[in-house]
């Protein structure tokens, strides 16, 4: 025996209304999950400044040494890209401040070699002088030994009288 079972029309419609009405409630909590979703998405990168892949870009350029890219002036200071953009200025100025202190004790290094060169100069010609100074004293010393020997000598000789003369 078959069964067939009877709705009635307005039975079969509301039905179709309880699935429509479905169909639109999960609709609009899609729709809501969108909205919420890109109200997220944008609290996250506006504290960052920049999209994602940016950012990353920026980081590896900075962690390579280039600090000469060209950031965005406009985005938020109070950003991490803005923090990004004056660590980069920063340490742009403190390597330029070294380079310059480095230019200055190569200056100064050089003016202290030849300061130390004439200095080993004149301490070679003190060291010459002083050593003719010596060879001088000791030839005078030498000399006055000499003299004294001889005025000795003079003085042991008889005196000539009138008879030893020229």
């Amino acid at each position: 025996m078959a069964f067939i079972a009877e709705v009635s029309k307005e039975e079969s419609l509301e039905s179709t209304w309880h699935l429509i009405n479905t169909i639109l409630v999960i609709l609009a909590i899609a729709a809501v999950a969108v909205v919420v979703a890109q109200v997220v998405v944008r609290m996250v990168i506006n504290p960052l400044g920049a999209e994602l892949d940016i950012m990353q870009s920026v980081a590896e350029r900075i962690s390579k040494g280039n600090l000469t890219y060209k950031f965005d002036e406009s985005i938020n200071e109070k950003s991490v890209y803005g923090a990004m953009r004056t660590m980069s200025s920063n340490l742009y100025n403190m390597i330029d401040e070294i380079r310059e202190c480095v230019q200055r004790q190569t200056s100064i290094a050089g003016e202290l070699a030849g300061i130390s060169d004439k200095t080993s100069i004149n301490v070679q010609s003190q060291h010459t002088n002083t050593t003719q100074i010596a060879t001088a004293m000791h030839k005078m010393t030498s000399s006055v030994e000499e003299i004294a020997h001889m005025q000795k000598k003079l003085h042991t000789l008889p005196l000539c009288q009138d008879s030893c003369r020229l």
